[in-house]
This record gives C-alpha cells, structure tokens and sequence, in this order.
C-alpha cells in the first residue's frame, strides 16, 4: 500500500471542551455519524457530507459517562461506563434520554449489537449488561476482577469480548439463553 497524490487528511468542526469529549461513535441510515460524551454535556452529530458538526438532545452533564455505543435500527444505545444510566439517542429526531439506574463506575466498555439488542463488555462490572431498543436492560452473569476486557465483536450469535487485564477472551452466546464463558 502507498499513499497516492491524491489522498488528503484534513479536519473540521469546533469542538468546545477539554480532553476526553467523546469516545465512541456510530455511523447511521440518515448518513450522520453519532457520539457519545465522555466528558461533553451533549451528543455530537457529525455530518460528513457537509463537514458540519452540531450537538444534540438534553445536557447530560460531565464525568466519563459513556465510553461505546451500538445501534439498533435508528435508535443509538450508549453503554454505561460511569454514567448511572442507558443512553439513547433517536436519530430520527434527534433526541436523547437517559433511562434506568445503575451504581458503579468503570462498568462497561464496550458495546456489540447482536440478535436486536446491545450488550456491553465488562470492564469492572461483575455482569454483563444487555439493553433493548427502548432502554429496558438486564445484567447477567458473575464475573470477578477489575480491568477484564474492553471492547469486542459480534460473530455469528457470539460477542467476542477483547482481554485488557484479564488472561482470557470473554464469550457471551447470545443464541441460547445469554451463557457466558472465558477460553
């Protein structure tokens, strides 16, 4: 592979805040990329056609609140890191909420849709999490340590969770019953 004349790199946007804004991201149907604050109050929608950004939905406030998301159909799950809730944005409208309560930070880093829900890696977390389209979630699972994976992917049923601390690889099998293993 070699660079061409042609190939650019260049940047746009303004961007208040300090380090630590945003830290996942997806690309939508509607062609605009989402982001989900860590420190930022607001989601970012990044338009790329257009090379435009703007913020949307409720000030969230600040603090390394969500660290991934995933998306199912129009609706982007952020999966909570240190926030104390689910967050969701309707990219149709481009609203967002927060819904339900979870203590505990550092939770999950992290997030696989597979089979019409979104699941989150534990990071500290002694669970897994799985949420739905409409923010309703469940936690399964037990899980010790601390640091254990961050991030993963969706293989044919199976999330695939990546070790960072932990001497193995976490598999979730979404297709029979949510079991977890490590190999």
């Amino acid at each position: 592979v070699s660079a061409r004349p042609t190939d650019t790199v260049g940047y746009f946007g303004n961007i208040v805040g300090s380090w630590g804004k945003y830290r996942g991201g997806v690309l939508m149907p509607n062609g605009y990329v989402y982001a989900v604050p860590s420190t930022a109050t607001h989601v970012l929608k990044i338009d790329p056609r257009r090379d435009t950004t703007s913020t949307i939905g409720i000030d969230l406030g600040s603090g390394g609140k969500w660290l991934s998301c995933a998306s199912l159909g129009e609706i982007i799950i952020g999966v909570p890191y240190s926030s104390l809730g689910v967050l969701l944005v309707n990219t149709t409208d481009d609203s967002t909420w927060v819904h339900g309560s979870i203590s505990g930070s550092w939770k999950w880093w992290g997030a696989v849709a597979v089979g019409g829900v979104v699941y989150g890696i534990p990071r500290d977390s002694t669970s897994v999490i799985k949420v739905s389209a409409n923010g309703l979630f469940a936690t399964f699972g037990s899980l010790s340590g601390v640091s254990k994976w961050i991030g993963g992917v969706g293989l044919k049923g199976f999330i695939i969770g990546i070790p960072y601390n932990s001497p193995s690889v976490l598999r979730i099998d979404a297709r029979s019953g949510d079991t977890i293993e490590t190999f």
